[in-house]
């Protein structure tokens, strides 16, 4: 469907300059100003995180035609599942498994790592926007 393409398209973009606005900052001032604004208000990050979640995860269950099945928009799920899971386990803090081991798993593979997500948001959002019908984009 589109409109999980176009939503895939804008979360990752959002999550990309939430994630690496240090590296971004410098190509585009205003738009990381922007995005930084409304990364300070309370709750957004959690769910900008919960929505580039579960655009992840609909682009998956829903394929836009001409793609294959799964392949064709796993870079892009993949991307905003990461990024958002990145936004959401930093915006919680890792409150709800202090001390568990999937906490300190979940923190190793995603705030560690949290350009590389991001980075890797804003590759498949430029890419799925320039190339719309190229397979694993």
């Amino acid at each position: 469907m589109y409109q999980f393409y176009f939503l895939s398209i804008l979360c990752n973009f959002l999550i990309a300059f939430a994630l690496v606005p240090e590296i971004l900052g410098r190509w585009a001032p205003a738009i990381t100003e922007c995005v930084g604004r409304f990364m300070e208000k309370n709750g957004f990050p959690v769910g900008l995180g919960i929505a580039g979640m579960v655009v992840g995860v609909f682009k998956l269950l829903s394929v836009t035609p001409g793609d294959l099945v799964l392949l064709g928009d796993f870079f892009p799920a993949l991307a905003g599942i990461a990024g958002g899971g990145t936004l959401v386990f930093e915006g919680r803090g890792g409150v709800s498994g202090r001390g568990s081991p999937a906490s300190g798993i979940l923190e190793n593979l995603l705030v560690k790592r949290r350009d590389l997500w991001g980075i890797a948001a804003l590759l498949s959002a430029s890419l799925h926007f320039f190339f719309p019908s190229v397979l694993f984009l």
